[in-house]
């Protein structure tokens, strides 16, 4: 009787389902079952409130890509309907010339050996793929390529929103209101922040002003809830504390994205968050991601 070895049955398709799969049980795990979430709670509870002068300014920054700022048109907008101070931030865009210094300080192994499947192809070329790229494999590239390109874009939102938390802290800001340019500010959004933000423990890192994917805990307050984490940045509240955080350990050298790499702080503790709910962002229909997903079939 022949034994199959696990080279022999580690196809690429098997291989990705069990680098996944043991990762995401684990964080489902704590989660959902591991995490006495009634318990933290209970204490954040016993700590006192954050504190925000009345007098203090909310600043809004809206992250867009220069070559799509038509898109941030609606969300400014309704910024000035509602009264909202705002600064449009020129994001980082994947398909211009990486910084090699900040690959090498917050891309993970794996994130590095995607990037540099691109790092010498011409930035015409990079730019006609993103405009015929459809999410499927085309023009004869190997697989491959179209990942390089997705984590090329990736990055790029990964170091925007490092950028930001970096200029927070050089500004001393206590924190920091981040939108991306496919959302819409709702009514009497400034009121409802600020209530918000009042009600929060002192050592709060998150707000998710709306998100994906949104994992609810007990309930804090009226409007509020304590996060038990989730994905997407439509909008969210950053406290000087937390952007320190993420800075020094969890977003150096990360293979995960963004927001996932968010995710893991808030299940490790690390990070306090709450979600808004209802949500003070709302996402605009009929817009597109900026980022590039590549549609795999086997």
């Amino acid at each position: 009787m022949q034994l199959f070895s696990l080279s022999a049955i580690a196809t690429d398709g098997v291989a990705e389902f069990v680098v996944r799969f043991f990762p995401r049980t684990w964080r489902e795990l704590r989660r959902n079952v591991i995490i006495n979430w009634k318990l933290r709670t209970k204490q954040l509870h016993l700590q006192k409130r954050f504190k925000i002068a009345s007098s203090e300014e909310l600043l809004v920054r809206i992250v867009s890509l220069k070559r799509s700022s038509e898109r941030t048109n609606l969300t400014a907008e309704s910024c000035r309907k509602q009264g909202v101070k705002f600064e449009v931030f020129d994001a980082v865009d994947g398909l211009d010339r990486m910084n090699d210094t900040e690959i090498s300080i917050f891309a993970g192994r794996k994130k590095r050996r995607r990037l540099d499947v691109t790092k010498y192809v011409h930035q015409e070329e990079l730019f006609a793929l993103y405009k015929n790229f459809d999410g499927s494999q085309k023009r004869g590239y190997h697989k491959e390529f179209y990942v390089s390109l997705h984590e090329r874009l990736r990055f790029g939102c990964y170091m925007s929103h490092i950028s930001l938390w970096r200029e927070m802290l050089s500004a001393r800001l206590s924190l920091l209101i981040i939108l991306e340019d496919d959302v819409i500010v709702e009514n009497e959004f400034l009121a409802s922040l600020r209530a918000h933000l009042s009600s929060l423990p002192a050592n709060w890192g998150l707000l998710y002003l709306n998100g994906c994917f949104r994992q609810f805990g007990p309930k804090w307050d009226s409007g509020l809830w304590v996060s038990r984490g989730g994905l997407c940045t439509y909008g969210y509240v950053i406290s000087s504390s937390a952007a320190e955080s993420f800075l020094q350990s969890a977003a150096i050298r990360s293979d995960k994205p963004l927001d996932h790499m968010m995710d893991e702080e808030v299940l490790s503790g690390r990070i306090m968050a709450f979600h808004a709910e209802p949500p003070l962002v709302k996402l605009k229909s009929g817009l597109n991601s900026t980022l590039k997903y590549l549609r795999v079939t086997r």
